[in-house]
């Protein structure tokens, strides 16, 4: 047999289908994907909006990475290809399957096509590149082309990887087309074969973290003014040049140093469940920690509205103030391993007043700008100070409202809605999280994301006992709202889903006239309905209930009393 003309033929077959099968998926699709690198701020623009990329790398099996991690605040995953060079049908279809599932759970994945693009010499090399991408490059779930890892260790010639952008992105002009490079000293002959850089950088045990900030400066400093720089922090070690793991203090230092030094996407090296890299669970956790506030923060890391520059007392603290809508987030870390009283002075900043620690639960004084706290050992601080201006509202709550947070602007723990409870239901993966992009009023609402079919996620909020209850009054009066048989409700709620169609429904098994059930747009609507209590209860389960497939958003969900019973005496009268 010709084994040559069997590859050739084989080859082209394979391109074939995929050829194929993009155009079939194209067909499918019900929106182009929207994903564009704003140079002004070096971020992602995904969905019409500033994306910060938080993730991982791991291994190709990514079991059930995708539904647990994207409950913990994590926004794309990154998986490596140890196959073949060329993929086969049925490696497509399995990342096919890979990417339809972070969509359904709202990530994003970067996409491993490094095999092919480094070894590219041949036109049936070319051929396999452009089918490849042909065939993904309409999925929603696509970030980016990850087409090498180290190349100048592993001595992969410049001009291979500046052919293979360009067969990319003349197929897919839309996404970018990242590369890992170790030494940034060395990045320069491949600044034409990539539109993001990725650094790894592994400073433990063996160096400081500050490794790391001068690690992200130099990359800035040689990709110029206007592409992304996105950190790989260390999470692993115990083996090859590395004594030890990081410890979850030192994962935390780095990540904060990393956005504080100006990357604008954060992919940990490298997660393999349930105990590879990182093997210690506690590590792990907080990378989970750091994934849900940077969540709550990336409104801001990203916004590129103008922010005051700071300085900082003692050296070995690095901070950096970020500007969003009224708001000076001030972000700092301490790159020592020993606690330190601190002093930030936030240049032409004349406030005076409150800052609010949003992951602490507590306040500091602020003196023209000065602020002076404490800092742990490798520990961060995130201050949120008020300065204004601050965006307008075109609706009020209520003042009759009985809801506790009816606009869910309370932070309790980062990127989940505080003064409620949550039930999950029949779908695997449904979540329930804060979105601070996105918000009716305020600045942020909650997003419920069902899977696939079913009952998905419910949110029942804390209704108080009285409209004019406060946060004092809690520990001397009972707060909750009680229901007598008789007593009418009438509550509403802002909604949106990201597509049309999406359904969610009022429920509470004690309100006649419920469940009621609504198909939502994809524009801010006011829902309402109202019911009666059956029976007597000591406290109330009225909910929002999120019916899958889809993903929704809610803001100012409002309860209001309009006609209290009034419980009979023991002898009925």
């Amino acid at each position: 047999m010709d084994w040559q003309l069997f590859h050739t033929r084989t080859t082209l077959s394979v391109c074939l289908f995929l050829i194929t099968l993009s155009f079939v998926h194209s067909q499918v699709l019900a929106q182009t994907p929207d994903i564009r690198i704003e140079p002004r701020t070096r971020a992602v623009i995904a969905d019409g909006r500033p994306f910060l990329p938080f993730g991982f790398y791991t291994d190709p099996d990514i079991v059930d990475l995708p539904e647990v991690e994207s409950l913990n605040g994590f926004t794309t995953i990154a998986p490596y290809w140890f196959g073949r060079q060329k993929r086969t049908p049925d490696d497509i279809a399995e990342m096919r399957r890979q990417l339809d599932r972070c969509a359904a759970v709202n990530m994003k994945l970067n996409y491993d096509i490094k095999l092919l693009a480094t070894t590219l010499q041949t036109e049936e090399d070319e051929q396999a590149l452009r089918a490849e991408v042909d065939a993904v490059k309409d999925h929603p779930a696509l970030l980016a082309w990850y087409i090498a890892d180290e190349p100048e260790l592993n001595n992969v010639p410049p001009e291979r990887l500046v052919r293979a952008y360009k067969i990319i992105k003349e197929v897919d002009p839309v996404h970018p087309v990242a590369v890992c490079i170790a030494q940034v000293g060395r990045a320069e002959p491949y600044l034409p074969a990539f539109d993001v850089l990725l650094v790894d950088i592994y400073p433990i045990p063996h160096h400081s973290v500050t490794k790391v900030a001068d690690g992200i400066e130099k990359a800035l400093a040689v990709v110029g003014s206007s592409k992304p720089v996105w950190f790989i922090p260390q999470a692993f070690g115990g083996g090859e040049f590395w004594y030890r793991e990081p410890t979850a203090k030192e994962v935390r230092a780095m990540t904060y140093l990393a956005l504080i030094h100006g990357a604008t996407g954060i992919q940990y090296f490298i997660r393999r469940p349930p105990i590879g890299n990182p093997k210690s669970p506690v590590v792990w956790s907080e990378c989970r920690i750091l994934a849900m506030e940077c969540s709550q923060l990336a409104p801001a890391v990203l916004s590129g509205e103008s922010a005051p520059r700071v300085s900082c007392e003692p050296v070995q603290i690095h901070a950096r103030a970020f500007a969003d809508r009224g708001m000076l987030f001030v972000l700092a870390v301490n790159t020592e391993n020993r606690p330190t009283a601190i002093k930030i002075a936030i240049e032409g900043c004349e406030y005076s007043g409150s800052a609010e620690l949003i992951f602490e639960r507590r306040r500091v004084d602020v003196k023209s700008g000065v602020i002076e706290d404490w800092i742990d050992a490798l520990g961060t601080r995130v201050y949120r100070l008020p300065v204004g201006p601050f965006p307008q509202d075109d609706i009020s709550i209520n003042p009759e409202n009985i809801v506790a947070n009816p606009s869910f602007e309370e932070i309790v723990s980062p990127g989940t809605p505080a003064n409620c409870y949550i039930w999950t239901g029949e779908v695997r993966g449904a979540n329930c999280t804060i979105d601070p992009y996105t918000a009716r009023h305020g600045r942020q609402s909650v997003r419920m994301t069902v899977p696939s079919d079913g009952t998905g996620v419910t949110m029942v909020p804390l209704l108080l006992r009285d409209s004019k209850m406060r946060v004092r009054d809690f520990a001397t009066e009972p707060m909750w709202f009680k229901y007598t048989p008789g007593t009418k409700l009438k509550f509403s709620v802002w909604a949106k889903a990201k597509t049309p169609g999406v359904k969610f429904r009022f429920v509470d098994g004690n309100l006649d006239g419920l469940p009621k059930t609504f198909t939502l747009t994809n524009d801010w609507q006011r829902y309402e309905a109202d019911g009666v209590a059956k029976r007597e209860m000591l406290y109330g389960r009225l909910g929002i209930q999120l019916i899958g497939p889809g993903t929704a958003w809610f803001d100012m969900f409002e309860v209001t009393v309009t006609e209290n019973s009034v419980p009979k005496s023991e002898d009925g009268s």
